[in-house]
């Protein structure tokens, strides 16, 4: 006899009604868009065929995290570590810096 268990999904998915939730949708699909016209056309083809990927093999993953823009997410994911690595750099070469005066 199987117990059906009640599974409180600890973030938001697309499916809910929160605004911040569709907010974040918005953004990626407005960031695309407007990026679009500056790529060359191999990096559009590889976003659409990462994005047809993710919505065929892993709906799921995509639909709770990626929303409708997984290429956006996982680039936008990958340009934020981008950031943070660079600060950690800057703030570690600052700070072992020897002043020579």
């Amino acid at each position: 006899e199987a117990i059906a268990v009640a599974h409180s999904h600890p973030y938001p998915t697309p499916t809910m009604s929160n605004s911040k939730t569709k907010d974040q949708m918005v953004l990626l699909t407005t960031i695309r868009k407007s990026s679009a016209p500056y790529l060359p056309p191999p990096l559009l083809q590889f976003l659409y065929v990462t994005d047809t990927y993710f919505h065929l093999n892993h709906a799921s993953i995509t639909n709770d995290y990626c929303h409708d823009e997984p290429s956006m997410a996982i680039l936008s994911a990958l340009f934020l570590a981008y950031i943070v690595w660079q600060s950690i750099q800057g703030m570690w070469t600052s700070s072992t810096k020897r002043s020579t005066a």
